[in-house]
C-alpha cells in the first residue's frame, strides 16, 4: 500500500494517517499493518545511509577537534601577522561549513523520526467522536494499544539502536558549538 510512494517524511506519514482514518469496520491489525508499511518505507529508506552516517559523525568531531586546533594555531599567526578580517572570514566559513554540512543532515534525520511520532501522537489527542463508526479506535483502549505499540516500534530514522530524534541532534550540535566556542572564550 505504501510501498510504491516517493519517499518525503512529512507526506507519507500523512498519508499513512489518513489511511488510517479511512479504515471502514476495521480492526487494531488493519490500522498496525498500515503503521508497519510505513515504518517499511522508511526503514528500507534510510538504511542505506546508515554507514554514511556512522562516518558522516566521525568526520564531524574530526572536523571541529581540527578546526579548534587550527584556530589556536590562527589566532596566534593572526596577531603577528595583523590581518584579523581575513581570519574572521575563515572563522565564519568554517563555522557555517560545520554547520550546514554536519548539522542539517542530523535536523533531516530528526525531521523525519518527528513525522513518524507525529501519527501516534496526533491519535492520541483524538477521541472516539473524531473516528467514523466502525472504526477500532472508537474504543479508547484501541488507541491505548496502539500508542503503546508505536512508541516501543520507534519508527524513525535509526542507525543501529541509535534513533535520530531532535534532542539527540540539539545534543551533538551544542557539543561542536561548545567545542568552536571554547576556542574562541
Amino acid at each position: 500500500m505504501l510501498s510504491n510512494w516517493i519517499f518525503i517524511p512529512g507526506t507519507i506519514a500523512q498519508d499513512a494517517f489518513r489511511l488510517i482514518q479511512d479504515i471502514q469496520n476495521g480492526t487494531l491489525d488493519d490500522v498496525i499493518r498500515i503503521h508497519e508499511n510505513l515504518c517499511t518505507v522508511v526503514f528500507n529508506t534510510v538504511s542505506a545511509y546508515s554507514v554514511w552516517f556512522v562516518l558522516h559523525w566521525f568526520t564531524y568531531g574530526a572536523g571541529v577537534v581540527v578546526a579548534v586546533i587550527y584556530f589556536s594555531e590562527e589566532v596566534a599567526l593572526s596577531v603577528k601577522l595583523h590581518t584579523p578580517s581575513l581570519l574572521l572570514v575563515f572563522h565564519g566559513l568554517t563555522f557555517v561549513c560545520l554547520l550546514y554540512l554536519f548539522v542539517f543532515p542530523s535536523f533531516c534525520a530528526s525531521r523525519i523520526t518527528s513525522s513518524c511520532a507525529g501519527i501516534y501522537e496526533r491519535i492520541n489527542r483524538t477521541t472516539s467522536d473524531d473516528w467514523n463508526e466502525g472504526h477500532p479506535f472508537r474504543d479508547r483502549r484501541n488507541i491505548a494499544l496502539f500508542i503503546s505499540y508505536a512508541k516501543e516500534r520507534r519508527c524513525g530514522f535509526q542507525v543501529g539502536r541509535i534513533t535520530f530524534d531532535t534532542s539527540l541532534t540539539w545534543v551533538s550540535f551544542l557539543i561542536g558549538l561548545t567545542a568552536l566556542l571554547f576556542h574562541f572564550l
